[in-house]
């Protein structure tokens, strides 16, 4: 049944793409024969069919996202970490300054947002990865401690996720 709904949703995604040009060709014509006196302009978005509904599972904690803009407050988050994140996403999901005590482990290549411990698995409420796979070292950027996690990615591409599970594999703290 995941699987049936996924290509759904892919499907709805991908019509949605191909509505966008139309969207765009369709506002325009509409405000160039408008009277400007009368009401908002017509944006693309208000002839949109496709549009993928957000599912609440999808969105973005607002930890995750108060402790993102804390890093870049900071000047902790890497660039390469801000240009992969869903920036709007992120952006919608804040609601005030708090942010866990544990902020995020990182590396080149990977980032765990506001990681716990649950077990032998780390959570991500949100996990940024750029071409990493396979078992990497992280470091808590406040306290040093280096974690061996297992970074699954068999496509070897960089992408973000929500509510990450990633395998611990041992704890060592640098001094």
């Amino acid at each position: 049944m995941d699987a049936i709904a996924a290509n759904a949703k892919l499907r709805t995604e991908e019509l949605h793409l191909g509505e966008l040009g139309i969207s765009t060709l369709s506002s325009i014509f509409v405000n160039a024969n408008r009277d400007p006196k009368k009401g908002e302009p017509a944006k693309p978005s208000d002839f949109f069919y496709f549009t993928p509904q957000v599912d609440e599972r999808e969105k973005i904690s607002a930890i995750a996202s108060n402790t993102f803009f804390a890093l870049v407050e900071d000047e902790k988050m890497p660039s390469w970490a801000v240009a992969l994140a869903p920036i709007d996403r992120i952006r919608k999901s804040k609601n005030g300054n708090d942010v866990p005590k544990c902020r995020a482990w990182m590396r080149k290549g990977v980032m765990l947002i506001a990681p716990q411990i649950k077990g032998d698995k780390a959570i991500a409420p949100l996990a940024l990865i750029d071409g990493v796979e396979g078992q990497v070292s992280v470091i808590d950027i406040d306290t040093g401690t280096a974690r061996d996690i297992f970074v699954a990615n068999a496509k070897n591409e960089a992408y973000w996720a929500i509510n990450v599970e990633f395998q611990l594999i041992g704890s060592v703290t640098y001094g």
